[in-house]
C-alpha cells in the first residue's frame, strides 16, 4: 500500500546530525556529544568491517568444539526429527511475508462513473472499506499454503539432511546478526564527535568505543539509530519529493 504524499515526514532528509547528553546510570550528566550520519567513505569501511566480523563468526561456528558452536548449535542427538522439521520450517518461512506482498495481487475496487447512482457509490465505498481485510486474508492464505508446502518438502528429507539444513540456517542467522551489530557499532563510532561542527572525533580508537560500559554504549547506539533512515522510509521520501 502506497503512503499518501501528505503523510510523509520530510524532516529525516535534513535531520542528519543531533546533539545529546551522555548520562550515567544514576541519571547524572557526563558530557555533551554530537552525532551525524556517516558519509559514503566511512559507510564502506563499516561494511567491510562488518563482513569481516561475519566471516570470523562463520569460521568459529564451523570449528569443532569452538565456544560459538557449543553455545549456539545443538548436537544432532539433542534434536528429535519433529523438532528439526519445525525449526527448518521456521527458518525457511522467514521471508514469506515479503514474498506474499510481492506475489499476491488483490485488485482495488473500480470506482463508478461520476454520473452513477448513489447506491453504486455506496457499494463502492463498502468495497473500499473492506479492502484492507480482504488483502490481509489473501496474504495470510498465501503464507499458510507456502508453509504447508515447505513442511511437506522437508518431511521428505532424511535426518542428516534436516540437521545439515538446521546448522546452515542457524549459522547464516547468527552471522547476519553479527554483521548487522558490527555495522551499527562501526557507523556509530565513525559518526560520534566532540563538537557541533563535527570536526573532532569523540573516540581515539574503535577499541575505546567497543570497550565502553554497556549502558553508555547503548546511549550512543540508540541516538545514532534515531538519525538513520530505513529503506522503506527513503523510498517514501523519494516518491514524495518527485
Amino acid at each position: 500500500m502506497q503512503a499518501e504524499r501528505n503523510d510523509v515526514n520530510l524532516s529525516p532528509l535534513f535531520n542528519w546530525g543531533k546533539e545529546f547528553t551522555l548520562s550515567s546510570v544514576n541519571g547524572e550528566e557526563i558530557t555533551k556529544v554530537w552525532l551525524r550520519l556517516v558519509g559514503d567513505s566511512d559507510l564502506n569501511r563499516a561494511r567491510i568491517y562488518a563482513l569481516r566480523k561475519s566471516a570470523e563468526k562463520r569460521k568459529s561456528l564451523r570449528t569443532e568444539d569452538s565456544d560459538d558452536k557449543l553455545a549456539f548449535i545443538l548436537d544432532k542427538g539433542e534434536l528429535e526429527r519433529e523438532r528439526l522439521v519445525a525449526i527448518c520450517v521456521l527458518f525457511a518461512s522467514k521471508d514469506l511475508s515479503r514474498e506474499a506482498v510481492k506475489n499476491v495481487s488483490v485488485p482495488l475496487p473500480k470506482e463508478p462513473k461520476s454520473d452513477a447512482k448513489t447506491e453504486l457509490f455506496e457499494k463502492y465505498q463498502q468495497l473500499v472499506d473492506d479492502y484492507p481485510k480482504k488483502r490481509e486474508e489473501a496474504l495470510r492464505e498465501y503464507i499458510s499454503k507456502e508453509v504447508d508446502r515447505i513442511t511437506v518438502e522437508l518431511q521428505k528429507k532424511t535426518d542428516d539432511q534436516l540437521y545439515n539444513m538446521y546448522v546452515a540456517y542457524v549459522t547464516d542467522e547468527l552471522c547476519e546478526e553479527e554483521m548487522l551489530a558490527a555495522f551499527k557499532e562501526m557507523c556509530t563510532y565513525f559518526g560520534t564527535y566532540k563538537d557541533p561542527n563535527f570536526k573532532e572525533k569523540f573516540f581515539d580508537s574503535f577499541e575505546d568505543f567497543a570497550n565502553l560500559d554497556g549502558y553508555l554504549k547503548q546511549q550512543f547506539m540508540s541516538t545514532y539509530a534515531s538519525l538513520d533512515i530505513t529503506t522503506d522510509d527513503l523510498k517514501k521520501l523519494q516518491e514524495a519529493t518527485h
